[in-house]
């Protein structure tokens, strides 16, 4: 079993590279962020660290298992494309936007939910393998819709989609 890693202290880097899904956990690897749990704090620690000019939000994307109460958060480089590098082919089926370059994952949730402060590469890797063949705005549209159902009680079984990005 892989180790677990600490959220509040890690992220996992998806790296670009050639047909990765064919093999994506040559892709991931972990980044000990420091400034886990705040947004700037994260994306100052990006630049700082990875060198990158500018970061912003790519996406969020649920996970494999049927959770809608937390997912995960990407970060991606605002100029990657600007600066030549090349597509990141698994994250562009998780974010509305394309990424260019390494994209940077972490847990992450509405405000007031619990997100599990460990997962490990394996999990990770498993998510983003099901992504191979699945539609992440289809799946983020019902985690979202059962994930408010629950809290406002409404059966939202009948609504077409739920959008975001």
């Amino acid at each position: 079993m892989e180790t677990a890693v600490l959220m509040f202290r890690a992220v996992f880097i998806f790296k670009t590279g050639a047909s990765p899904f064919d093999n994506i956990a040559n892709y991931v690897e972990p980044f000990h962020l420091q400034g886990y749990g705040t947004e700037s704090a994260e994306i100052n620690e990006f630049k700082q660290r990875l060198g990158w000019t500018s970061a912003y939000e790519m996406g969020k994307f649920y996970d494999h298992l049927g959770t809608d109460s937390w997912y995960y958060f990407v970060y991606g480089q605002t100029k990657g494309k600007d600066q030549g590098k090349p597509q990141n082919t698994v994250a562009a089926r998780l974010c509305p936007t394309t990424p260019y370059g390494d994209v940077a994952i972490i847990r992450s949730g509405p405000a007031n939910t619990y997100t599990p402060e460990t997962f490990t590469k394996a999990t990770l890797v498993k998510t983003l393998a099901y992504y191979k063949t699945q539609s992440s705005s289809q799946v983020f549209s019902e985690r979202e819709k059962s994930r408010l159902g629950k809290i406002t009680g409404f059966d939202l079984s009948g609504v077409p989609s739920m959008h975001y990005g």
